[in-house]
């Protein structure tokens, strides 16, 4: 059993889950995920739910709060830890199907999202993938993970923060800002657009090849997509994952995390969905390491100019 123990110097939630030390890392010969393994019961299924088997958080009871003393606390790791498999087949990457089996993908992360808002100890539901060896996949049948914590993580909180003092300023969503001040003021970063998204590389960007999805409608989560939207957020995905893989000519490794309003703990009508994707290459031969200064000051340097990315992204053709 893990524990959830508070850090008192920054205010903030650390996951204590030794037993995840036992995680098979890439195994020949085997895949866990494929039609016949002893964790896929059914063989007829196109998109796949399944429990983590090496869980970081646990419902095994009620998430209970335990101060230790003045200084800090526990509780156990209460939570769930869900994999998404999305397909049978072991080598076919999400962007890789057509755009109606990635509808089938992003109605079960629907469905998921709902499902784990149901349990009133959960604070918030976190969709996530990593992809690749250099961001630490342990297996390569394609897939993502989704969180459900007890607590609302601090970067959602931060965010949370930013967005709500920008609402209460000027009346208005900071993320829809975002979206017309880069069609207005700077096209040059803008990668993708269609109807009801858009793909751009923050102004901002903390990494090389970082990117954003934005809805062009102001709503809080992936529940609140109508069908247009949910099909023109499968084209965005598999738009911006087929460019990824065309730049340097090969499967770039990233993480893609989905950023949603918090479940059972209020409303969040300043808040607005989205997408981050955090590739760690800067250029084909050369890695983007987080090193003492964005690990120990929490400042990022950008070795890259967005706008010359954005360029050569943009400039990719794909087709959907």
């Amino acid at each position: 059993m893990g524990e959830l123990r508070w850090d008192p110097t920054r205010q903030e939630w650390v996951i204590i889950a030794p037993h995840r030390m036992k995680r098979p890392v890439l195994p020949k010969n085997f895949c866990p995920f494929c039609p016949g393994a002893p964790e896929v019961k059914d063989d007829k299924w196109d998109v796949l739910v399944l429990d983590n088997k090496y869980a970081s958080l646990s419902n095994v009871s009620a998430f209970k709060v335990e101060e230790l003393d003045s200084l800090t606390k526990k509780a156990i790791n209460y939570g769930q830890c869900k994999v998404v498999i999305y397909s049978p087949e072991h080598d076919v990457e999400l962007h890789e199907f057509d755009i109606n089996h990635i509808v089938k993908i992003i109605k079960t992360w629907q469905n998921c999202y709902q499902q784990l808002s149901k349990d009133p100890f959960i604070k918030y539901v976190f969709i996530f993938e990593n992809r690749g060896k250099l961001i630490g996949v342990t297996l390569e049948h394609p897939h993502c993970q989704i969180y459900a914590f007890p607590y609302i993580p601090p970067l959602i909180e931060k965010e949370i923060a930013a967005s709500r003092r920008f609402f209460e300023s000027f009346k208005s969503c900071i993320f829809c800002k975002i979206v017309n001040w880069f069609k207005d003021q700077h096209p040059e970063l803008i990668v993708y657009e269609n109807q009801n998204f858009l793909i751009f590389v923050p102004y901002w960007a903390h990494l090389p090849l970082e990117t954003h999805i934005y809805p062009k409608r102001h709503f809080q989560n992936i529940l609140q997509m109508n069908n247009r939207e949910i099909v023109d957020f499968a084209k965005a995905l598999k738009v911006i994952r087929m460019k990824y893989d065309k730049i340097f000519g090969f499967k770039l490794p990233y993480m893609m995390v989905f950023h949603q309003s918090p479940v059972n703990s209020g409303d969040y009508p300043f808040y607005h969905f989205h997408i981050e994707f955090y590739p760690l290459h800067r250029a084909k031969d050369k890695i983007k390491y987080l090193a003492g200064v964005e690990i120990g000051a929490g400042t990022f340097i950008n070795p890259s100019s967005p706008e010359e990315y954005a360029e050569n992204l943009r400039n990719i053709n794909v087709e959907v």
